[in-house]
């Protein structure tokens, strides 16, 4: 079960499997969206953020 507890520490194995899925859809839409245009694949890539 979820924890309600904002920042909440997530284990490495949930994580992964929680960004895949995330991939997963985006892809999914993205291929249902613009496949008439020729779509062929996205790369996404995870930058940290940085708060000066």
């Amino acid at each position: 079960m979820a924890s309600s507890v904002p920042g909440a520490a997530i284990s490495k194995r949930r994580k992964f499997v929680a960004d895949g899925v995330f991939f997963a859809e985006l892809n999914e839409f993205f291929q249902r969206e613009l496949a008439e245009e020729g779509y062929s694949g996205v790369e996404v890539r995870v930058t940290p953020t940085v708060t000066d």
